[in-house]
Formats: C-alpha cells, sequence, structure tokens
C-alpha cells in the first residue's frame, strides 16, 4: 500500500497537498479562527482544543514510540516535497484534521458528512504520497484525532444540535 501511494507521479503534489495540509498545526487556528469570526464561540474553542489536544498527544506518542520515518526502514522512498525529521508514528497531520473534522462534523447536515471522511481521507494519502508516513502511521493519527474529538466532547458537553450549520 505503501509502495503504490507513494509511487503515484508528481503531478500529484499539488492537488494533494492543497488538502492535506488542513491537518497541520496552523489548521487548528485557521479553523478555531474562522469559527470565532463566525460568532460560533464555543465551536471556536472546542475545535482549538481538540485540534491541540491532537497535536500534542501525537508530539508525546511520537517520543515515546521512537519509530522513524518511511526512509528509515525501506529503500526507494520518494519524497515529494521536504524532507521530514522527526518520528513517524503517529501521524500529526491525519491526528490534527480528524480532531478539527470530528468536532466540526457533528455541525454538519448528513450530505456532507462524507466530504469530512474524505478530506480525513485525503489528508493520509497526502503523508504516505510524501513519504513522510507508512499507512499505520496514519491510522494511528486519525485514531488518536478522533479520540481527542470525542474528549473535547467530554469536556465541552455534548453539542447542542440547534447548532447545527
Amino acid at each position: 500500500m505503501f509502495r503504490a501511494i507513494n509511487g503515484l507521479p508528481n503531478s500529484w503534489y499539488t492537488p494533494l497537498r492543497a488538502v492535506g495540509e488542513s491537518g497541520n498545526f496552523a489548521a487548528i487556528g485557521v479553523s478555531a479562527g474562522t469559527a470565532l469570526l463566525a460568532g460560533r464561540r464555543r465551536l471556536a474553542a472546542e475545535l482549538a482544543f481538540a485540534g491541540t489536544l491532537a497535536w500534542a498527544g501525537a508530539k508525546i506518542v511520537k517520543r515515546l514510540g521512537d519509530r522513524g520515518r518511511p526512509a528509515s526502514y525501506l529503500d526507494g522512498i520518494v519524497i515529494h516535497g521536504d524532507v521530514q525529521a522527526g518520528g513517524g508514528f503517529v501521524s500529526g497531520h491525519a491526528a490534527v484534521a480528524t480532531a478539527i473534522l470530528t468536532v466540526a462534523g457533528r455541525r454538519l447536515a448528513p450530505r456532507h458528512r462524507l466530504a469530512r471522511a474524505a478530506v480525513v481521507g485525503v489528508v493520509g494519502i497526502y503523508r504516505v504520497y510524501v513519504g513522510a508516513h507508512l499507512p499505520l502511521d496514519v491510522i494511528g493519527g486519525a485514531a488518536l484525532g478522533g479520540v481527542s474529538g470525542t474528549v473535547s466532547d467530554l469536556v465541552f458537553g455534548s453539542s447542542d444540535p440547534a447548532e447545527r450549520a
């Protein structure tokens, strides 16, 4: 699976990156800031909390696991973009994107929920494609993000269905 995704043509870099970077640390501020500008203070706080929890959790897991990036284990890795440093397990991008979309997704109409899953999937594919993570890193990151979004519910209480947009 890694080789099939990592070996996709260079022409895929820009379109994948356009969605794939929605899991970086800045996405926390962008999503919370957008909610705040829309007058949704509680949502902004939940997004900031869940995203930061996922990001910090990924940093902790990376230090505890101390597992390298794919190039540490496999020959012939294609690096699309910048070389990534630090630990490989778990994917912080997958964790952050999943946490943000878990919180925001509770407010989406059912017809938009497939788009949420698609964004999380593209973030994961992007991280494998650029050579930063193995598929299990992405799965672990997504699980961590889902837990972070759920913890947000426990901290802030269940979302009011009237808040759904």
